[in-house]
């Protein structure tokens, strides 16, 4: 069934016929730019899922790398006479750990703000929506694709874990990958 041919077919399918008035406020609906069930606004409204989901992903993992550090600065001993500056080999790991947390809960904050184009009549001489639409959803969905695989490094790590130079290089790798990423898509909604 195709929505985009006719919308009076959902007035129809409920044995109501679509009079003057009901044709009146479909035309204002859709002057309005909404065009019901239209295959390009599903593809808009799941972008926009999509895109809610990863930056989900992305906050979570952040607040784990700023739990763990956290913890890990509070396994920092008090200072003594004998060491003055305890920590001194853990201070810098958690410093990294904040910066990886801030950086990935940025990056989610930007998926959020992330556009997905409007229905423009100028754009569509240049571009076909459908077409754009369905390829931003292959770039929203290899971003779940990394979002799921940075919070997979960190599911069942502790504060001992994060000490592991390894791993942050591993966590600082997919977040490049991230960006780099977002790069593109943001590239992809220009001409």
């Amino acid at each position: 069934m195709n929505w985009d041919a006719n919308i009076t077919l959902p007035l129809q399918s409920i044995g109501r016929n679509p009079d003057i008035v009901t044709q009146a406020v479909i035309l204002a609906y859709t002057g309005w730019g909404y065009n019901f069930y239209s295959v390009t606004n599903q593809l808009r409204a799941d972008d926009l899922l999509i895109r809610g989901k990863i930056s989900g992903l992305l906050s979570r993992a952040a607040a784990d790398i700023a739990k763990l550090g956290a913890k890990l600065a509070a396994s920092i001993p008090p200072p003594t006479r004998q060491v003055p500056l305890p920590g001194q080999e853990i201070m810098p790991i958690v410093v990294d750990l904040r910066r990886l947390a801030g950086e990935i809960d940025g990056l989610a904050a930007k998926m959020t703000a992330l556009s997905t184009p409007s229905r423009d009549k100028i754009w569509d001489r240049h571009r076909s929506e459908r077409d754009l639409l369905v390829r931003l959803q292959g770039f929203d969905l290899y971003l779940g694709q990394l979002a799921f695989d940075l919070q997979k490094l960190l599911d069942g790590k502790t504060p001992t874990d994060m000490r592991d130079e390894q791993l942050r290089e591993q966590i600082g790798a997919k977040l490049q990958e991230l960006k780099v990423f977002l790069r593109e898509r943001e590239d992809a909604l220009g001409i």
